[in-house]
């Protein structure tokens, strides 16, 4: 993990409101439907040069409450009716993994979790804005939004 001063950018996307809990229930999982989408309307259009992100903003509370799901992209045309958000500048942790997705990205937020709920750790998540970035079909890093000190 790297701790990460992060400049702000602007994306575009697709969203859902949804809970661990939910996610947790294949019935009530909406997380694979969102990506699902997200691909099968906007895969085409993305690039070489396309930076995509999964990102969990608008937190009821934190992990346990619901949250706001963006499939993004930086590359996408504002007028595809797609939702613009913001990816705020601040201080983030930044968690990074190799393998096989979704399963190497389930695998890091796992040990995210770990690492927060540890009580060893010296920051502590603000629970504003966490994204993953997927630098490739392999390989994502997982920001974490801190609270300031």
């Amino acid at each position: 993990m790297l701790l990460k001063d992060f400049q702000s950018t602007n994306i575009l996307g697709l969203s859902i409101r949804t809970s661990n809990q939910d996610e947790m229930i294949p019935s009530e999982a909406k997380i694979g439907d969102l990506w699902a989408q997200f691909y099968s309307e906007y895969g085409g259009k993305l690039t070489e040069k396309s930076n995509v992100y999964g990102v969990y903003t608008d937190y009821a509370s934190d992990f346990n409450g619901q949250y706001s799901v963006y499939a993004a992209a930086d590359t996408l045309d504002a007028s595809d009716e797609l939702i613009a958000l913001t990816l705020s500048a601040g201080k983030y942790l930044v968690f990074s993994a190799q393998g096989e997705i979704p399963g190497s990205v389930i695998a890091l937020w796992k040990h995210i979790w770990h690492y927060f709920s540890s009580g060893e750790t010296a920051h502590e998540r603000a629970y504003t804005t966490d994204f993953e970035h997927f630098k490739s079909a392999t390989s994502v890093d997982i920001y974490i939004a801190l609270k300031e000190t």
